[in-house]
C-alpha cells in the first residue's frame, strides 16, 4: 500500500485536532449551560448557619427578620422579603454581607467571614432527596 504524501498527512492531522479541539469547546459549552441552568432554579428556603451550626431555616415565601449574634460577638440582621433572603445589617468592617444583595435561586451563598455566617440557599427538591445540580439527572 502506497503511503500518503507527508503533505496530505499533515493535512490530515491537522483536520483531525480541530475536531477534537471543537469537541472539547462544545462540550465545555454544553457544561456550562447546564450548570448555570441548574444553579439558576428558584430556592424555597435559606439556612443560616454560624460556625458550621444552624441557626435558622428562613422560607423565601414569607417575609422574615431574624438577628443573627449580639452585640458582643457581632452580629447580622438577616431579612427575607419578595422572595429574596439578604443581610440588611451588620457590625463588621467590610460590610460585604450587606452589599452582596438578595439571593433567591437554587445553591447561592452569602458569607459573612467576620462572624463565621453563611446563608446557603436551598430548595425543596433538595431537601426531598431529589437532585437539582447538573452532575446527577
Amino acid at each position: 500500500m502506497a503511503e500518503l504524501p507527508i503533505r496530505q498527512e499533515v493535512k490530515m492531522n491537522k483536520r483531525r485536532n480541530m475536531v477534537i479541539l471543537m469537541s472539547i469547546i462544545l462540550a465545555g459549552i454544553v457544561c456550562g449551560t447546564l450548570m448555570r441552568l441548574s444553579s439558576e432554579k428558584a430556592g424555597t428556603y435559606a439556612v443560616v448557619e454560624v460556625d458550621g451550626n444552624e441557626q435558622a431555616r428562613l422560607y423565601l415565601d414569607k417575609d422574615t427578620e431574624i438577628r443573627v449574634g449580639d452585640e458582643k460577638q457581632g452580629y447580622n440582621v438577616v431579612r427575607v422579603r419578595d422572595g429574596k433572603v439578604f443581610v440588611s445589617e451588620a457590625d463588621c468592617p467590610d460590610q460585604i454581607c450587606v452589599r452582596e444583595g438578595g439571593k433567591s435561586k437554587n445553591n447561592e451563598v452569602i458569607a459573612c467571614l467576620p462572624h463565621k455566617m453563611i446563608i446557603t440557599v436551598h430548595s425543596e427538591a433538595e431537601e426531598a432527596g431529589q437532585k437539582t445540580d447538573a452532575y446527577t439527572w
